[in-house]
């Protein structure tokens, strides 16, 4: 029996491929979890149609992070913390901190979660923190660190 897989099914079928089944396979597997259906033209549309829209989906995220990559590029963000008089921090400088500042400074918003260091921030001076964005880009913001 030939069906349409809807979704991945692990060690069988990706979404959108045609696969020939077993019968019980599909009617008692496959068709009441709702991972595949009978191949028909108006199946095969559907399933072309929505491929096409996530496609479109990506392709404007990729296009927004594309820009904001291009937006964070050219940041350099100045923090203030307290530190003592040789330069080191009273604890240390976190992604919040530096997701707050760019919000604050630049008016960009971007996941805490996102945003690492090379090395842990704990004294004054300039640092580089790394934002991952969607579609596998990264950037870089330049960081001033200075004591208050």
């Amino acid at each position: 029996m030939k069906v349409l897989f809807l979704k991945d099914v692990q060690g069988t079928a990706h979404s959108g491929d045609v696969k020939e089944v077993a019968a019980g396979f599909a009617r008692n597997y496959l068709f009441p979890r709702g991972l595949a259906t009978h191949l028909t033209p108006g199946a095969v549309r559907h399933v072309e149609r929505r491929r096409g829209q996530a496609d479109a989906r990506v392709a404007k995220a990729r296009a927004t992070a594309e820009e904001l990559s291009q937006r964070l590029a050219s940041v350099y963000l100045t923090i203030s913390a307290r530190s003592g008089e040789d330069g080191r921090l009273f604890g240390s400088i976190t992604s919040q901190d530096v997701a707050d500042a760019l919000d604050l400074q630049y008016g960009i918003t971007v996941d805490r979660r996102k945003i690492s260091f090379p090395d842990q921030i704990r004294a004054t001076g300039s640092w580089i923190a790394e934002v991952k964005l969607e579609g596998g880009l990264d950037a870089t913001i330049n960081l001033n660190i200075e004591s208050e």
